[in-house]
């Protein structure tokens, strides 16, 4: 049973106290967990029309960088000895798995990253390089 009180709503249990309480709590605790669920649903929701969103993106940079013949390629020539700092790396670079990225480190010599602008180029390399590989850059035509 429910009581206005100065505009809040207070629960007041009567009789079968214990059982009213453990009711609300089950109530609570449902509703919470169904929050929780469709929070982690919509957020995976929201993170696969970003990767869509940033694929298009990166396909357009690919695109205008070819016109403006200002598109390079990005070489892993040689790994190096620091797998792990590589592979987190590879990983913030091209936003891929530890799994994809070592499977590119074992297959290097391998391109990392194509039709890139200078810029880019130039910044994968300093990331690569700061995890101990060696890296080269190529203009394409």
């Amino acid at each position: 049973m429910t009581r206005k009180n100065r505009g809040s709503t207070r629960l007041i249990l009567a009789g079968g106290g214990l059982i009213g309480l453990l009711a609300v709590i089950f109530i609570i605790m449902y509703l919470s967990t169904a929050s929780l669920e469709t929070t982690a649903k919509t957020e995976k929701h929201l993170r696969k029309k970003i990767d869509v969103i940033q694929g298009q993106i990166t396909q357009k940079n690919k695109q205008i960088n070819r016109m403006l013949g200002e598109s390079y390629d990005v070489i892993l020539q040689d790994p190096g000895q620091e797998q792990d700092k590589l592979i987190k790396a590879i990983q913030s670079l091209k936003h891929i798995t530890a799994n994809e990225a070592e499977e590119i480190i074992l297959s290097s010599p391998v391109t990392i990253l194509t039709d890139v602008s200078s810029s880019e180029a130039h910044h994968a390399k300093s990331v690569l390089t700061r995890a101990g590989a060696t890296v080269a850059i190529r203009k394409n035509r």
